[in-house]
């Protein structure tokens, strides 16, 4: 996955390889603060292959939350609350409890086909916020933000993903 700015095309954070066991914990990701603070927007891509089978009708949705001070928001290995990863590692220490999130946003993409083996390729673009009192600032975020995947198949969810951010800078 990578996170460009639109204007200048600068490449602003990029995960490759995408940890393998993406599937059984949330996974951190520590973002330039800057992501935030973009005048337009951030595009992002992400790279995939398709696994043995073929998914006739996929569809990806994605959640954004924010988890209340002190954790939640998660539903595997829950980060909420703690610090970032230190350097080298990639495991958060876990929270103590899980008070309710708040929904942020909720995007649906729609790609339809997709033969078995086969390398996709999904570039989305991210707008900024219209107004500064919309944008969260990156020290309340840092943390607290989860981003929920799913992925389905004629509606029904064949795999999930789960990622904290953390900003930084």
């Amino acid at each position: 996955m990578t996170l460009r700015d639109e204007a200048t095309g600068e490449c602003l954070w990029r995960a490759d390889p995408f940890p393998r066991d993406w599937r059984e914990r949330e996974i951190p990701a520590i973002l330039p603060a800057r992501v935030l603070r973009s005048d337009r927007a951030v595009v992002r891509e992400v790279r995939f292959v398709s696994n043995a089978s073929r998914v006739d009708d996929l569809t990806v949705e994605q959640e954004v939350v924010l988890a209340s001070r002190g954790g939640g928001g998660s539903s595997k290995g829950d980060a909420g609350g703690v610090e970032p990863p230190a350097p080298g590692s990639s495991e958060p220490s876990p929270p103590s409890s899980s008070p309710p999130s708040v929904l942020l946003e909720r995007w649906t993409f729609d790609f339809g086909f997709v033969p078995a083996g086969e390398v996709q390729t999904w570039t989305s673009r991210v707008a900024a916020a219209t107004r500064e009192a919309e944008m969260l600032d990156p020290a309340t975020a840092s943390g607290r933000v989860v981003v929920k995947t799913a992925f389905k198949d004629s509606g029904e969810v064949f795999d999930r993903c789960e990622c904290r951010i953390f900003y930084e800078g």
